[in-house]
């Protein structure tokens, strides 16, 4: 112990003979500690922390592949999508998709127009990624289908933005292109999902989807989908499944799916797979 109080006095010593060197020394470790602090935040932040759903380790994103195009990512068509949905037993939960842009008319305080990013998605959408809204409700399944209601959820941003955080403005009309919704619940701050090009904003049921032959259009890949595992399931077991899925599908419907294959991504991998080597 003695040695090193002397080791601690000899380098106060030398430090105070040579104040200019001593100063410089003391910066660069302040930047480079600062450097690093900083870097651990942004990985910790991206690479490390957990997505913000329920059990974010069980939700995988589907694709499509046909590798002999050389297009090893190919977005769902609704029928392939309804299809390995029925017939898959690995994962409790499934949901498609597809993403668009509504003129957004009306609001409080006369606020202009504005562009707004929509999803339309599976009626099981918040369930399976485990998000509930703050206010009012999720869809219901019977809005799966057309007729049934003209229910729209909305983000919290645009709640916030366009509607002054007003709880009362669930179940009354948001009009979009001209045409009247009704706001059934609010999304809570904080969720994100479906941010590009921008933040989704509006959310429809397929029920309310205007492309009404889509459900036939088994060549018309313009779905992401994403699911949750079983408990005790693995990515790997559910590629195995998905696997014997794609192939029955591609014998059935060879015309379209000749060479169609599924891969399975889990999701915190697929978020972070363009920002883990820069990081």
């Amino acid at each position: 112990m003695d040695n090193f109080w002397q080791d601690i006095r000899y380098g106060i010593r030398v430090l105070a003979k040579h104040p200019s060197f001593t100063i410089v020394a003391v910066l660069v470790l302040a930047l480079v500690i600062g450097a690093n602090t900083a870097i651990f935040s942004v990985v910790n932040a991206v690479l490390l922390r957990s997505l913000p759903f329920n059990e974010p380790d069980r939700l995988v994103l589907l694709w499509g592949s046909k590798p002999n195009q050389g297009r090893p990512q190919v977005p769902f068509s609704l029928p392939n999508f309804k299809d390995v949905q029925a017939q898959s037993q690995t994962v409790a939960g499934m949901s498609a998709w597809t993403l668009g842009r509504f003129n957004l008319t009306n609001s409080t305080a006369n606020a202009e127009p504005e562009q707004v990013q929509y999803a339309i998605v599976s009626t099981n959408f918040f369930s399976v990624v485990g998000v509930e809204p703050s206010y009012g409700r999720a869809f219901i399944p019977e809005e799966e289908e057309p007729g049934a209601s003209r229910a729209v959820l909305i983000s919290n941003n645009l709640w916030a933005r366009r509607f002054n955080s007003d709880r009362d403005v669930v179940g009354k009309p948001i009009t979009l292109d001209g045409q009247s919704y009704e706001i059934a619940g609010i999304l809570p701050s904080g969720f994100s999902f479906l941010s590009f090009p921008k933040d989704t904003d509006v959310w429809l049921p397929f029920g309310l989807d205007s492309f009404r032959d889509r459900k036939y259009a088994r060549g018309v890949n313009s779905l992401g989908v994403i699911a949750r595992l079983k408990p005790e399931v693995s990515a790997a077991q559910a590629q195995g499944e998905l696997d014997t899925i794609a192939r029955r599908l591609e014998q059935q419907y060879g015309d379209v799916n000749a060479g169609w294959t599924i891969k399975v991504a889990p999701l915190q991998e697929q978020v972070v797979k363009n920002l883990r080597l820069a990081l």
